[in-house]
Formats: structure tokens, C-alpha cells, sequence
């Protein structure tokens, strides 16, 4: 159809756009990049300031476009021709259990054929690779940086604030190259109890959807036009010690060259004032793309449904925003459209929920936004956003009601659950996690905490768990919503593992590390905090969690400072305790298989997330 009728001017203008807006993006090591795509031209006698033509190579790409050049393409490298292959990729419901027989049959005729001098060899090079990995490294060999190379301050990020009614307005001047980027943050943290199991499907389907004015189509084509696409990130954690405290919110986001900034802008209004759920054919899509989508990607997001579930357990804002939850929220939309003959009821009050679910996030007292780029272009950002909030008041009844505590009900005190529990999923290795509650970011110790996570990592759970375990990686970490965590991932082991986390964490209470240890875990510490930002999420941490300079410099002086004994506290007051009581939450993402059930014996918790899902569920979404 594309060859025939040819690319819509329109289309093909939108997507040019979005090329042009990614390549004047600036990014994380812009510098560097740009001198690195420079040297191919000159190494090859051509002009290295090819790379900053970009204008002038998108009007070639025009005329070509004009001049049917895309057209004689297709033909030649898609319609006529004929080296082609066409592959077919079906689930086999059965391949666990084929590539298991695969292996043992391959390990049984591998040590069938094994003389006793070749099994004598294979157990010495055994021994020595175990006594080489137990073997202290020298590093002083190795060039690095020391603690002196460390920079006791930041680099300071300046903003002004403002207000638009009584919304907030954060401004941050920045050099964007001339792309300006402007964020609405949400509060979602008072939301009717009725309506806040549908979040996930808001967050999914919002930036997927039309407008009163434009369906979906249109809509997503204005908005390819002229921005680069509408983004949705829900976020929650916690400011205090408080197990109870939470704050949760979603931030939508949208970035645009400045000489499209008056149709962005109007766009944005658009989507903020009118989103528009009513089309149920494009929800159905949305449903059945989304629930395979997940369905198909649980092994490649086990890691983070391990560390989410077993943070849920401890403190509130976790449990409220947990991930796997949310997930299988569209298969199990999915499975109850498909389980009915006329899923028209579902759609109706999925369009008249979601709708209503909008009008209350969408209101004065809960939105706040944040606009960096070149503050020439402010003035003009700051008067599309007062059109922006008319237009929310214009469409929305609830718009400037205050009601952010009418629906907090007494759900009593947060009680914490210590889970133990396995999940089976269609992997065949294990994504193993155990969580504690630890110093979040409010507290002075939160530094101490962070380079406790480095030195387990580095020291002690890399070494064991995956040089020696065969996993593909393991670590602990500090969170600053106040969880601290161990994990491994693609991990053969299980409880080898835990008992691995537990080693390390009494080599650190024993005091089982030398200072050059302790100096290359805050190395390793600074080498994440000093990590290097895009210009556009510049002061994103003061907008998104309120964190502010003196903060970040006193955590800073506390990890520059921190000694053996503020490790060792850490370990020994704050997570041991939690260990010894059975007070820490344990979370297995793994491989199904009959020996599970002795896990039963020893209190895990047997899940099988997708159960309800089958081949035939993927034969009807085809």
C-alpha cells in the first residue's frame, strides 16, 4: 500500500522531525561522541564538520523525498527483491524440559568418555582456579584514581520558581540546544480506593490515546511532528523513617524544538484537558499488546519484580507502587476479555473509570511543572502554560477543587510482611533478592549505607556468588527511600546464594576488610553519584523529590569521611539484627522444577505468577 499510494507527506514530515530532534539532543558525553564520529571523516579525507550539517542534509532529504527516491528504494531492495527469508518463531511448551534432557545427555556422554587421567586433570585445574579466585588481587598494579581525585562539592544546579495560579513552576536555564522540555508532576498519592487499581492502565494507555478534538492517529502524527512524543513515569518513595510515609506521583514530559514550541503547547493542553479513552478498538489493542508484552518479558524483568515485591513488604510507598502487580494487571485484563463472548461491558467501564481516574489526578492542587531550556523562551513557555491550566479548567469539573484528603481512609498503622517467597517463571536460572529496611536519603548514615553497598558488592558477593557461583552478577544496594537490598541475577544457586549473603554481610560486621578495600568501594560510590547528566534532567532530583544542594554536599562529606566504623555500624546495628530475627524479605524469581516443592519444607511460598496464562492465550492475540 505504501508503494502503490506512496509515503504520506505528513508521516514522513513527522518522523524527519523526530530524526532531526535526536540527533540536536544534547546527551550524556555529547562532547566526547561528536569528536568520535568527526575522526571517521577525517581519517578518510573528508570533512569533519560534516557531523554539524545536519540542516542542510534534511533539505537534501526532502528534495530526494519530492523526487520519488523512497518509492524506487522500495522497489528495488523490498518489492522486486526476491532474497528474502520468512521466519516463523512458535512458543514450544515444552523446551524447558527438552533443553534439560539436552544437557544432562550431553554431560553424561561427556564424562562416559573421560579416562581417570583426564578427570584426575580436571580436579587439580579445579583446585587451582579455586585457589586462584580466593587469592587477594594485587591492584596496585592497576592505574586508578585515589580519594584525592574526588571533588568535595557539587556542581550547583540554579532554578527560579514561579507560580501559575497555585501550581508550582520550577525554571531551569540550560544549554538544550535549543530544545526546551517541559514536565507536569502529578500527585497521585490521594486517589479514590475504587479507582487506584486501574493506575497501571492510566500510566500505560495515557500517552497512547486521542483527544476530543483528534482521534489516536491523528493525534500521534501532530505530536511526531512537532515534539519528540508524549512521556508517562510513575514514581513513588518515602522522606522519612516512617514505614507509613509515602509519596507517590507521575510526571508526563515532552520536549520540542523551539520554533515548534506553539503547537507543542497547544498539544500538551490538548492531552491534559481532553484526554480521550472512548475509542475501544484502540483500547482493545492496548490490552492485548500490553498483557503479551508483559507476559513475554516476566524472565527479563524478574531482577526488578524480585526487588520490588520484596521492598513492598517493608514499607508502604513500596507496596502501593509495586511492579509485578501492576504488570499482570494487563494480563489478567487480557485473559477476562478474552474469557467472554461480548467484552463490550469491560470497555465501557474501562473508558468510564479511566476517564474519571483522569479528572481526579488532573487538578490544580496536584500539579506542579518544571521547564528547562534557554530562558529566552520562558516567558512565552510560562503564557502556553496558563492557557494549559485554562484549558484543564475549562474541561474539567474537578479541576480546582481541593480534595486531596477527602478519600484518605483509616487503613490503620502499615504492617510490614516478611515474604519468602518463589515465583516460577519459564526461566532456568534463578533472580534471587533479599530486602532490610535501612537509612533512606533523610538520614546522615544514608552515605554510610551506600559504600556498604559498594564494598559487599565488589568485595564479597561478585567474588563469591558470581566468580565462583557461575551467577551473571550479583550486588547489594542502598536505597534512598530507605530499603537496602542483596540480589543476584541469572544465578544457578539458590540457597548457596543466601548463605553467600549472609557470609558477607559478617565479614563486614567482623571488620574482615582492609582500608584499600574501603577506599575502592567509595570510589566505586562516587563513580555513581558523580555520573554524568543531559543537560534537560539538570536538577530533576530538586523538582521530582524536593532534595536540595546542602543535602547532596552533606552526603557527600559523610562518604568522603566515612570510616571502618561507620561501615561496620551499618552493617552490624541496622541489618544484622534484621537477618538474626527473620525480619528481612526473601524473593526468588526461578525455574520451575519438582524441587520446589521441598522449599515448601522450609517456609518459601510457592507462586506461579502466569498460571493462568497458556500458549492458546498468544494463539488469540495473534
Amino acid at each position: 500500500q505504501i508503494y502503490e499510494e506512496g509515503i504520506p507527506e505528513d508521516k514522513f514530515e513527522a518522523q524527519l522531525h523526530q530524526v532531526e530532534l535526536q540527533v540536536k539532543r544534547t546527551r550524556q558525553h555529547w562532547g566526547l561522541g561528536t569528536i568520535s564520529n568527526m575522526l571517521s571523516y577525517t581519517v578518510h579525507d573528508k570533512d569533519p564538520l560534516a557531523v554539524f550539517k545536519l540542516n542542510q542534509y534534511l533539505e537534501r532529504i526532502r528534495k530526494d523525498f519530492k523526487e520519488g527516491l523512497f518509492r524506487d528504494l522500495m522497489s528495488k531492495y523490498l518489492i522486486k527483491n526476491k532474497h528474502k527469508i520468512t521466519l516463523h518463531f512458535l512458543p514450544d511448551p515444552t523446551i524447558a524440559e527438552k533443553e534439560q534432557l539436552k544437557e544432562s545427555l550431553l554431560l553424561e556422554g561427556i564424562a562416559k568418555n573421560l579416562s581417570k587421567s583426564d578427570k584426575e586433570r580436571l580436579i587439580k585445574e579445579a583446585a587451582e582456579l579455586k585457589e586462584d579466585q580466593e587469592a587477594l588481587q594485587d591492584i596496585e598494579k592497576l592505574p586508578g584514581l585515589t580519594l584525592d581525585d574526588i571533588s568535595p562539592t557539587i556542581e550547583y544546579v540554579d532554578f527560579n520558581q514561579s507560580k501559575i495560579g497555585e501550581a508550582p513552576v520550577f525554571w531551569f536555564e540550560q544549554p538544550t540546544n535549543g530544545i526546551t522540555h517541559v514536565r507536569a508532576k502529578f500527585n497521585i498519592s490521594h486517589l479514590p480506593e475504587e479507582l487506584k487499581p486501574l493506575l497501571p492502565a492510566f500510566c500505560k494507555f495515557f500517552t497512547e490515546v486521542g483527544t476530543k478534538n483528534y482521534d489516536y492517529k491523528k493525534f500521534h502524527t501532530l505530536m511526531q511532528a512537532t515534539t519528540g512524543g508524549l512521556g508517562l513515569q510513575a514514581d513513588g518513595f518515602s522522606l522519612s523513617a516512617d514505614l507509613d510515609d509515602s509519596h507517590e506521583h507521575i510526571v508526563v514530559s515532552l520536549c520540542f524544538l523551539d520554533r515548534n514550541a506553539d503547537k507543542a503547547m497547544t498539544y500538551f493542553s490538548e492531552i491534559l484537558a481532553t484526554p480521550n479513552f472512548d475509542n475501544k478498538s484502540q483500547l482493545s489493542d492496548l490490552i492485548k499488546n500490553s498483557s503479551v508484552e508483559v507476559a513475554n518479558n516476566i524472565g527479563n524483568n524478574s531482577l526488578d519484580y524480585g526487588l520490588s515485591f520484596a521492598s513492598s513488604g517493608l514499607k508502604k510507598y513500596a507496596r502501593n507502587m509495586e511492579k509485578l502487580k501492576a504488570d499482570l494487571f494487563f494480563c489478567q485484563l487480557g485473559a477476562e476479555v478474552l474469557s467472554t463472548s461480548s467484552p463490550k461491558g469491560i470497555y465501557e467501564d474501562l473508558i468510564y473509570n479511566l476517564t474519571d481516574l483522569a479528572s481526579y489526578i488532573i487538578r490544580e492542587e496536584n500539579v506542579s511543572f518544571a521547564v528547562t531550556g534557554d530562558k529566552k523562551k520562558f516567558s512565552f513557555v510560562e503564557m502556553k502554560l496558563q492557557m494549559v491550566m485554562n484549558a484543564i479548567f475549562n474541561e474539567n469539573s474537578r479541576a480546582r477543587e481541593k480534595l486531596n484528603h477527602t478519600f484518605v481512609t483509616d487503613q490503620g498503622k502499615f504492617e510490614p510482611i516478611y515474604y519468602q517467597n518463589f515465583f516460577e517463571t519459564p526461566l532456568k536460572v534463578n533472580n534471587c533478592v533479599e530486602s532490610f529496611v535501612g537509612p533512606g536519603y533523610y538520614s546522615d548514615v544514608y552515605a554510610h549505607s551506600l559504600i556498604l553497598g559498594s564494598l559487599l558488592t565488589h568485595e564479597f558477593f561478585l567474588p563469591n556468588i558470581r566468580e565462583k557461583g557461575g551467577a551473571y552478577g550479583a550486588g547489594a544496594s542502598a536505597n534512598e527511600s530507605g530499603t537496602f537490598n542483596f540480589y543476584s541475577f541469572w544465578d544457578p544457586k539458590l540457597e548457596e546464594t543466601y548463605e553467600n549473603f549472609e557470609r558477607g554481610l559478617q565479614a563486614v560486621c567482623d571488620g574482615n576488610f582492609s582500608e584499600k578495600q574501603l577506599d575502592q568501594a567509595k570510589l566505586v560510590t562516587f563513580q555513581k553519584l558523580d555520573k554524568v547528566l543531559e543537560p534537560s534532567l539538570k536538577g530533576m532530583v530538586k523538582f521530582t523529590r524536593g532534595y536540595t544542594d546542602e543535602q547532596l554536599i552533606n552526603h557527600r562529606n559523610l562518604a568522603l569521611n566515612c570510616t571502618r566504623g561507620d561501615i561496620q555500624h551499618i552493617a552490624e546495628a541496622v541489618i544484622m539484627p534484621q537477618l538474626e530475627k527473620g525480619e528481612s524479605s526473601r524473593v526468588v524469581f526461578g525455574a520451575q522444577s519438582d524441587s520446589n516443592e521441598g522449599l515448601k519444607t522450609q517456609g518459601w511460598k510457592i507462586e506461579k505468577p502466569l498460571e493462568f496464562l497458556s500458549s492458546s492465550y498468544f494463539d488469540k492475540y495473534k
